[in-house]
Formats: structure tokens, C-alpha cells, sequence
């Protein structure tokens, strides 16, 4: 078995999944809001819920992140985690993925013209039309009636709900779909991203974090 462990901690819900990225089969998936300090603990929640299964962490020889958009924070704490767990470790591989393009492996496949939303608060709605995109584009309040014209497959996460309807209004965000927790399987499964092999004298700060303004 080739055993994977994903973290995306790109809003306030930490997401976090083992399995076996051969067979795809999931051994655990959690999510955890954290709020303020409670972030510290994010390592020692993942270590317990791991320790409940036959296998530690030490048996990981796959690990993969979200590298954003998201709270600039959060993203650096799932970075430093991996970067201390694989220190000055051979034979493991690590990759960073973008934290939207789990959401749109979700989306229906035949569909051309998808988006992601976020919440960027200030009356401000972020949104991604692809997995390559690098940076959010902003949604402007004189093309808010017309954006589902374009775009007829919308996700956004459950948290964001209240801002994104308060922007939007009641009628047009029924047409988006809210997700209620990030789908971490998709990242740990993603077979599109290569993973870099680490070693002493090579580690994995290829891909730069990304920073959105925290849409929580």
C-alpha cells in the first residue's frame, strides 16, 4: 500500500484525508472548524485521528496540500506541517495543489462554463472560471444580475453562504451549489499534479502559496 495523506486548511475548516492513492480507497476523512489559536492544535487532532487506525505517521510516504486561495495563515500551518514532518526525510514525495481545483473535479465534466465563488467580505465576491487560474478575479456589483448568464454551473462552500446571498440576492443564489465541506478526497486522489521527491538537498518550496484576502 502507498500511503497518502492530504491537508487543505485554506479557510476556517481544517480538512484532512489518508488512504491509499493506488486503489483510491480512504482509511480516515476529517474536518475540523478552528478559529484564532485553536490553530495550534491542528497537528496534534490529525496525529489522534490517524492513531485511531492500524497506521501513524510515519507510514505516509505521499503527502499533498492545498496551496490556496485561502487565509494566508492557514496555508502556511499545512505547508509547515508537511515541511516538518518530511524534514530531513528520503523516499517520501510531496506536492502542492490548488485548493479550487478539488471543487471543480466535483462539478459535472460536460459542463464548459463553471465557477467557483468565495466570500472576500467588504461586499466583495472572488471567483475562479478554471483550475488554472493563479489569482481570483473580483465580481462587480453592475454585473451581478448577468454572471449566471455566463456561468451556469456555480459552487461556492457553505460557509460563504450569507455573504454570497446578501451580494447576489435570494432568487440568484439558488442557483449556486454550496458545498458543506471541503471534498479533501479530491486533493489527496488528484491525478493531474506531479509529486516532487524530497531528500536533504531538495525540498518541495517549488509552488509559491497564494493570498486572497481570508473569505471567511
Amino acid at each position: 500500500m502507498d500511503l497518502g495523506m492530504a491537508i487543505d486548511f485554506s479557510t476556517q475548516e481544517a480538512s484532512f484525508a489518508l488512504g491509499d492513492i493506488n486503489s483510491e480507497k480512504i482509511i480516515c476523512s476529517h474536518s475540523k472548524i478552528f478559529s484564532g489559536r485553536e490553530a495550534s492544535s491542528l497537528l496534534s487532532w490529525i496525529t489522534s485521528e490517524i492513531n485511531n487506525t492500524e497506521f501513524s505517521i510515519k507510514d505516509i510516504k505521499y503527502w499533498t496540500y492545498g496551496i490556496g486561495p485561502g487565509s494566508f495563515t492557514g496555508l502556511r500551518i499545512a505547508a509547515s506541517i508537511i515541511a516538518g514532518l518530511t524534514f530531513h526525510k528520503n523516499n517520501l514525495f510531496v506536492r502542492g495543489i490548488s485548493s479550487v481545483l478539488p471543487m471543480f473535479d466535483l462539478m459535472p465534466k460536460e459542463i464548459v462554463n463553471k465557477a467557483i465563488l468565495f466570500d472576500g467580505r467588504r461586499n466583495e465576491i472572488f471567483y475562479f472560471k478554471n483550475s488554472e487560474q493563479k489569482m481570483p478575479l473580483i465580481i462587480s456589483k453592475e454585473v451581478s444580475d448577468t454572471f449566471f448568464d455566463t456561468y451556469e454551473c456555480v459552487y461556492a462552500f457553505a460557509m460563504h453562504k450569507d455573504g454570497i446571498t446578501k451580494f447576489f440576492g435570494e432568487e440568484l443564489a439558488k442557483k449556486i451549489v454550496f458545498i458543506d465541506t471541503f471534498p479533501i478526497h479530491k486533493l489527496l486522489f488528484n491525478k493531474i499534479s506531479k509529486y516532487e521527491e524530497i531528500s536533504d538537498t531538495k525540498r518541495f518550496y517549488k509552488q509559491k502559496l497564494i493570498y486572497l484576502r481570508p473569505p471567511v
